[in-house]
């Protein structure tokens, strides 16, 4: 992740963030400036759902952005630990990937013996590689950042 787009979505989640008190006392947005809101809210975790994030860690993000976007201290150096959020993105996308290499291998397995078909070769059903599922990953991410910079 570019130095640049780390910011931008801060920025973005951020104020998401400063309008959720508002949006506290009615779940439901009722009118178009909380329905744009909200619906940045849901583009922001789009680009957040790569990193499968649990609960209390979502709530360290809150936090980080909050603090970014309200100009508190700073509780971590950014330059130190800003080049390990791609890290931490690639080691949760390759988590991901071995669990659905081994699902779809399952699959395939289930499927051929369903249909009495001889099982086939690893090589030719072999799901894609972790790194092939990262760059796909990664070109979507992308893709997000350049529609929501337009």
């Amino acid at each position: 992740m570019s130095s640049m787009r780390i910011p931008a979505l801060c920025v973005a989640t951020g104020l998401y963030l400063l309008t959720a008190p508002a949006l506290a006392a009615s779940s439901d947005p009722s009118n178009d400036d909380q329905k744009t809101l909200y619906a940045l809210g849901l583009a922001i975790s789009q680009s957040l759902g790569t990193f499968s994030l649990s609960e209390t860690e979502l709530d360290m993000v809150k936090h980080g952005i909050t603090d970014g976007v309200l100009k508190r201290p700073q509780k971590v150096d950014l330059q130190t630990f800003g080049p390990k959020i791609q890290l931490l993105q690639q080691s949760r996308l390759a988590m991901v990937a071995e669990g659905e290499k081994k699902a779809g291998a399952a699959f395939l397995t289930k499927a051929a013996a369903e249909k009495g078909q001889p099982k086939r070769s690893q090589a030719s059903s072999s799901p894609p590689s972790n790194q092939a599922l990262v760059r796909r990953q990664r070109q979507r991410i992308r893709s997000r950042f350049i529609i929501m910079a337009h």
